[in-house]
C-alpha cells in the first residue's frame, strides 16, 4: 500500500465522457473509499482532486448533443459528490480544438469561473 493524500482524475458531465477516461463513478467512489480508509489526514476528509475542462465530452464524442457549457455544469456536480479539495477547469488545455477563437476561449473561462 502507497501512501495517497489525494486522488486525481479528470472528469467529464456525461458517463460516457467518464468512461473514455477509464472510470466510472463507481471506481471513483472505490478510490475516495480506499484514500480514506489510510486515514492519513493531512487534507481532511477532501481526498480527491479532479480536473474538468469545456470541450471533453465534445473530443471524446460523448456529448450527446449537449452543449459544452451544459457538459461543464454537469462535470461540477459530479465533483460535488465527492467533496473535492480541488476542482481545476483547464480551458485553455483543449479549447483550441473546440472553441472557434480567443473571444471563444475567454467566454468558456469566465463561464467556468
Amino acid at each position: 500500500r502507497a501512501p495517497v493524500d489525494l486522488v486525481f482524475q479528470s472528469i467529464g458531465g456525461t458517463e460516457a465522457t467518464n468512461r473514455s477516461f477509464g472510470f466510472d463513478l463507481a471506481t471513483l467512489a472505490e478510490a475516495r473509499d480506499a484514500a480514506l480508509s489510510l486515514n492519513r489526514g493531512t487534507v481532511g476528509n477532501n481526498v480527491m482532486y479532479f480536473e474538468t475542462g469545456q470541450g471533453s465530452s465534445l473530443s471524446a464524442d460523448a456529448h450527446h448533443g449537449v452543449d459544452q457549457q451544459t457538459c461543464e455544469a454537469r462535470a461540477y456536480a459530479v465533483a460535488r459528490k465527492f467533496e473535492p479539495l480541488l476542482v481545476n477547469t483547464v480551458v485553455g488545455f483543449i479549447g483550441p480544438e473546440y472553441l472557434y477563437d480567443g473571444k471563444e476561449i475567454t467566454r468558456a473561462g469566465l463561464e467556468d469561473h
